[in-house]
């Protein structure tokens, strides 16, 4: 390649006399001028010629589009920096980037919701087949998500009809305590559940005593007598029945007003709730409960898609889709002619009894059709083992971003219970492989919620 301008090869005149040695020399240095043009014309051609040629090898042979070239012209612009340095000059250096991304962060934190209480359901029973909680396991894992633990203590009874519910011996609850205190778990609420042989193994939506008054009797005993292990214990909510549909009957409304009154004369600091099937809490006749209360409970189990969760999501299921649902109505409630959805219900509560709703229960099993229905299609054996119980954690973690972010934020929600820390609603183990307790610890503990 021709790198320097050629020279105009010009003779010195030998004297200023002029002869025919003067003039053939002037003539050659006017004929070098003359021609002078057409030797640069060529070597310019030449020239670029030979950059043009090097510019296409280079652009041929490098990866397209080239960080060289485009790093200096931004996506969208009209004109391109001429160097890339000028373009690095106006960007932000990584002070000024970390404050931006700082400030993004406080604005969006400041703008949530933020929950007062935030647990999750440990069942304590004295069946054989319910495993005893530890401080190694169940609440090791509570502490780590910055959960509390919600007591869901079994009452057993015969049958649907059986008047006489009994309690367990108080020694399980004790037990629980100590467990959930050696791992620096704190304790919301004491949830009793009415089942059969100590479990879980009632549709509590049939439950319609024979005696009612004998029923009412007991039941009045049985909630003062956990009134009292909760003010012994600071455990600040005592929940007063769950999904218990005919004994929140309109005809029973005084019922709870005495059982209330009973308690708050005795306890006047401990909270009150009621843990409402959804059936219950989108019907007001069963809802005027809620006078009586500091926060109407309800246990939503809503059927978030129709969608299989694949591993990974490899679906690609996004929260805005799931988060819908709570813009709609509960299906149990149609028929009634309310048509009311979960926001509005939650809103409903507050605008007439002056109650925040506590979601007394909410949760998925760990399995890909889990934000389908609520109990699993799939064959889904219990292991030996409740630390090594595999699951698609995928799905729970999928439920629980469409909760916090969804009817979690709507102002007049005060707290959650999730169910739960045990088989089939299991949402961590201790193989360290759920995606989902990743998910909880990052709205929980990373305060989001």
């Amino acid at each position: 390649m021709l790198v320097n301008v050629p020279r105009i090869d010009l003779k010195d005149e030998p004297s200023p006399f002029q002869n025919r040695e003067a003039r053939l020399q002037k003539q050659y240095n006017w004929n070098s001028l003359r021609f002078w043009g057409n030797a640069y014309s060529d070597w310019l051609y030449q020239t670029m010629d030979d950059f043009s040629k090097r510019f296409d090898d280079q652009i041929n042979l490098t990866p397209q589009p080239s960080e060289i070239i485009d790093a200096r012209r931004p996506a969208g612009a009209a004109n391109a920096y001429k160097t890339i340095g000028d373009r690095m000059d106006e960007m932000p250096t990584g002070k000024e980037f970390n404050d931006l991304k700082n400030n993004l962060q406080n604005l969006v934190l400041s703008d949530r919701h933020r929950l007062t209480y935030k647990s999750a359901a440990v069942g304590l029973s004295p069946h054989a087949g319910v495993r005893v909680p530890t401080a190694d396991f169940e609440f090791k894992h509570l502490a780590n998500m910055g959960l509390s633990a919600t007591f869901v203590v079994m009452l057993n009874v015969n049958d649907k009809n059986d008047s006489n519910v009994q309690m367990p011996d108080d020694a399980i609850i004790s037990k629980a305590i100590s467990e959930a205190t050696a791992a620096g778990v704190s304790v919301t609420m004491i949830k009793p559940h009415i089942g059969v042989s100590f479990m879980d193994w009632l549709d509590r939506g049939t439950y319609e005593p024979r005696d009612w008054s004998a029923f009412w009797t007991n039941w009045r005993k049985i909630m003062l007598h956990y009134a009292g292990i909760c003010d012994a214990n600071r455990i600040p909510i005592l929940c007063l029945g769950t999904e218990q549909y005919k004994c929140t009957d309109a005809s029973m409304i005084e019922q709870w007003g005495a059982l209330t009154a009973a308690i708050r004369s005795k306890y006047p600091n401990l909270k009150l709730t009621y843990a409402a099937v959804g059936e219950e809490y989108f019907n007001e006749q069963h809802g005027q409960i809620a006078q009586y209360l500091d926060f109407m409970g309800a246990n939503f189990y809503p059927s978030y898609t129709y969608k299989l969760v694949q591993s990974g999501n490899a679906g690609g299921i996004t929260i805005d889709e799931l988060s819908r649902i709570f813009h709609t109505a509960n299906p149990s409630s149609i028929g009634t002619g309310n048509t009311r959805t979960y926001h509005e219900m939650v809103d409903f509560y507050k605008k007439k009894y002056n109650v925040s709703t506590f979601v007394t229960e909410t949760g998925v099993m760990p399995t890909d059709d889990g934000l389908v229905h609520l109990v699993t299609d799939n064959n889904f054996p219990q292991a030996s083992d409740p630390t090594q119980q595999t699951g698609r954690f995928e799905t729970p973690a999928l439920a629980m971003e469409a909760f916090f972010n969804g009817l979690a934020q709507n102002p007049n929600i005060i707290g959650f219970n999730w169910w739960g820390v045990g088989y089939p609603f299991h949402f961590f183990n201790g193989l360290g492989d759920s995606v989902a307790e990743d998910v909880m610890k990052k709205y929980v503990k990373g305060g989001l919620v």
